[in-house]
């Protein structure tokens, strides 16, 4: 299982060997592969993370390509901080220690240079507690970081519970949720992102009540979670086949959740997921020929062209030549 592979050493723990001993171009590389592959499926913004790092160097080198990489390539990235994805093992022993260096040494460095927009924390049963997550989300709302949270995924551990109190952008996963949590995001600002394709990778048929948080009127988006170890696709257009299989959204429920309310997620409320005068032309013609077909041909890719800020940069499946200003 996920949690056997973890405590074994693998899994996230796993990555985070390979990332620092990566180059810097190596990194670079494998991002830009992924990042072309989400823009000719029509993908023209995402939220990256760090949290494969796991001390102050690494996740630091990660933030700084990370923007290296949006200033370069026509997708824009939105990132995030994410330090508190694991215990690092040179930390196994001294859990408060790698919580303080999270909070007194990684946070401050990433909010003085300006490298993240969100700080997320795995809220998970041999991860982060609540106390801690609410203490690490905390000191990076004191530092100007919104908060994000993995909540709810292997077990209900309380995330969902501290996002909200928190008033967090969003609470992601969810696929342990229970009814009191559901009324009271409901009841919330905070929205839930829902990330089948890590249930279906995991070989769980426990996938996030997406019908349920939809009418309790819980504002869901869908993302793919493109990880390397729980994750491994960066085929968007697949998410909303699976979450209208499994999920029980509709078509147009799905195509909301990987557009407006995505945006919403991410902080980009005002800004994305709507096409109208004035705003940025991120734009996605498809070969569809109605919004049903967009879960029903699973796994092909919808997007004939696709325009950022106006500007053409795919086609056909491809990235093209594009000139963004």
């Amino acid at each position: 299982s996920y949690e056997q592979i973890a405590a074994a050493g693998g899994g996230i723990l796993s990555t985070v060997r390979a990332t620092r001993a990566a180059t810097d171009a190596e990194l670079v590389d494998s991002a830009r592969r992924r990042l072309d592959e989400m823009l000719a499926l029509g993908v023209t913004t995402i939220e990256a993370k760090s949290g494969y790092g796991l001390d102050t160097a690494t996740e630091l080198r990660i933030l700084r390509l990370l923007r290296e990489i949006d200033r370069q390539h026509p997708i824009s990235i939105v990132s995030t901080f994410l330090g508190a994805h694991s215990i690092p093992a040179e930390h196994r022993g001294d859990r408060q220690g790698y919580l303080e260096l999270l909070m007194d040494e990684m946070l401050p460095a990433v909010a003085a240079e300006g490298l993240a927009t969100f700080c997320d924390v795995f809220c998970e049963k041999g991860v982060f507690r609540p106390d801690e997550t609410r203490a690490v989300l905390t000191r990076a709302r004191e530092l100007g970081l919104g908060a994000k949270i993995h909540a709810e995924q292997l077990h209900n551990s309380g995330g969902v519970d501290v996002g909200i109190e928190l008033g967090a952008v969003s609470v992601d996963h969810l696929e342990q949720i229970d009814e009191r949590q559901i009324r009271a995001l409901a009841a919330s600002q905070t929205i839930a992102v829902l990330l089948p394709a890590a249930t279906l990778f995991l070989g769980s048929h426990h996938f996030a009540p997406g019908r349920a948080l939809l009418d309790a009127g819980v504002r869901v988006a869908l993302a793919t979670d493109s990880n390397p170890g729980s994750a491994m696709t960066t085929h968007l257009p697949l998410m909303t086949t699976l979450a209208a299989v499994y999920m029980g959204l509709r078509p147009d429920e799905a195509l909301r959740a990987i557009t407006r309310d995505a945006a919403a997620a991410i902080g980009l409320d005002e800004r994305a997921g709507r096409i109208a005068v004035g705003r940025p032309a991120d734009l996605v013609v498809t070969n569809l020929q109605h919004e049903n077909q967009l879960p029903y041909r699973m796994a092909s890719n919808p997007a004939a062209q696709v325009f950022k800020r106006g500007a053409l940069v795919a086609a056909a499946g491809r990235r093209v030549d594009f000139s963004v200003t």
